[in-house]
């Protein structure tokens, strides 16, 4: 696995943001600003230490909606068609995922070159891009819940980068996958054992 093969893993934060929201705008999302502001403000949430992430917690409305449903028992899938959740992925991309690809390339974690590639809860599609890049003669799948804003920007992405989308497991190819992929995904999951 050669990083230099993924655009997406060899972007830096302004140029990724600055093509994330054209991206976007060329789909149709409105209010790409925001978004935008949106985003960055995530970033330094998620960078920050504990303090930091107080004064920044009123921007984080959709984490905070997220987690206090699962709490009560009740994930509220609803924050998965807001726009602005856009950014929040975007952010956690930045992150988390992009860096799990880099370490799991750094380390080298995958030897092979996989036949059948999964990626679970792929958001927005950036990680999935990014596996189908370093790996473009396997073939690479991801789940994400259909109606939403994420998987209008997934499916999208899926057809650019010659990625498989689907809702349910029941959907995806017949036969056993070489790698699963999780990244920020077992989080939205009330009881994932």
């Amino acid at each position: 696995m050669n990083s230099s093969k993924s655009e997406l893993l060899n972007q830096g934060n302004k140029d990724s943001l600055n093509a994330f929201t054209v991206f976007l705008d060329e789909i149709g999302i409105t209010d790409i600003d925001n978004i935008k502001e949106i985003a960055s403000q995530t970033v330094k949430y998620l960078k920050s230490n504990g303090a930091t992430r107080s004064i920044l917690a009123e921007e984080q409305e959709l984490e905070t909606r997220w987690y206090s449903s699962v709490k009560a028992g009740s994930p509220d899938y609803g924050v998965y068609s807001s726009r602005y959740y856009l950014a929040e992925l975007w952010a956690c991309w930045i992150v988390y995922s992009r860096k799990y690809l880099i370490e799991i390339e750094k380390k080298k974690i995958i030897t092979t070159v996989p036949g059948k590639i999964l990626d679970l809860g792929c958001g927005f599609g950036y990680t999935t891009t990014a596996i189908k890049q370093l790996f473009p003669d396997s073939i690479v799948c991801a789940t994400n819940i259909r109606n939403t804003v994420q998987y209008q920007v997934a499916e999208k992405l899926s057809k650019q980068a010659g990625f498989i989308l689907v809702e349910k497991l029941e959907e995806l190819p017949p036969g056993i996958f070489d790698v699963v992929i999780g990244f920020e995904y077992f989080e939205h999951i009330e009881d994932p054992i």
